[in-house]
């Protein structure tokens, strides 16, 4: 606020000695720097610009705040070992794990679920992975490295021994798989599948193809970001993890996701926390 002349300078000055202590304390120390990936909707990158519903919000409220982010672009694989080695200040996108948590402080921002997702067939659903172990002729291919808990691995380990599993390396290769009718079905959140398949062309229509059914016994999992223990400042940790807060509870936030993805990849198994 200005402080006019017609103002007494001794309410002037208190406002100003109010106000400018409280701005300068907001702002983050430096700009931020983080290592990202793209997915789907939720980060993308074209060339060396980045962008997507979660970076997109950072410059929003950060920007507010006086919080400059700096984003590089790397593979996932990339993108955690910057973290890991204190060259990242964040990890976005990520879901919240022992592991993890020695490397950062986790502020939780969404939850999602795993789920069953085929091409839709007359076949009879499937509640469980019980069920789906039980199915011999159903052929299943998984991502690489995904771990959604120990029913999930030991899901794999059966899969794997009776010869009906097939891994690959990332989520459009799935996907290409049950378009091909090579595998019969994955397990993965739906989100992630949706961001795999948006425009590509080798996939064209296959969103609305798709069967989403939920397994008793995946449940609801904490996905949000990750600030370094390491390298960012206690006075900065406190600022990004407000921002961090206020995009995690904002309407603007699931407005984005609702204008992207289309229900069946959002209902039963995406919400804001």
């Amino acid at each position: 606020m200005p402080c006019w002349p017609s103002e007494p300078l001794s309410a002037c000055a208190l406002l100003c000695a109010a106000l400018l202590p409280h701005a300068a304390g907001a702002a983050c120390s430096r700009p931020v720097q983080v290592a990202v990936a793209a997915l789907g909707a939720t980060v993308t990158v074209n060339g060396e610009q980045v962008g997507g519903i979660v970076p997109d919000m950072l410059r929003k409220v950060g920007g507010a705040k006086g919080c400059e982010f700096k984003f590089v672009a790397v593979p996932r694989a990339r993108a955690e070992a910057m973290f890991e080695a204190g060259q990242s200040d964040m990890l976005l996108t990520a879901t919240h794990s022992e592991l993890r948590d020695r490397l950062g402080y986790f502020t939780p921002m969404t939850q999602a679920r795993p789920m069953l997702i085929s091409i839709a067939s007359n076949r009879p659903a499937l509640h469980s992975i019980r069920e789906l172990l039980g199915s011999k002729h159903l052929r299943v291919a998984l991502v690489r490295g995904f771990d959604y808990g120990a029913p999930y691995q030991a899901m794999i380990a059966q899969l794997t021994a009776e010869g009906r599993l097939i891994l690959e390396a990332n989520p459009l290769n799935i996907a290409r798989l049950l378009h091909t009718g090579v595998a019969d079905a994955t397990i993965m959140l739906p989100l992630i599948m949706a961001g795999a398949i948006d425009d590509e062309a080798r996939v064209a229509g296959m969103g609305e193809r798709l069967r989403i059914e939920a397994l008793e016994e995946l449940s609801w999992i904490d996905a949000g970001s990750y600030i370094s223990r390491t390298a960012v400042s206690a006075h900065d940790r406190e600022q990004l993890n407000q921002i961090l807060g206020e995009i995690a509870h904002s309407k603007l936030t699931w407005d984005a996701y609702t204008a992207h993805y289309a229900e069946k990849f959002l209902s039963g198994s995406f919400r804001l926390r």
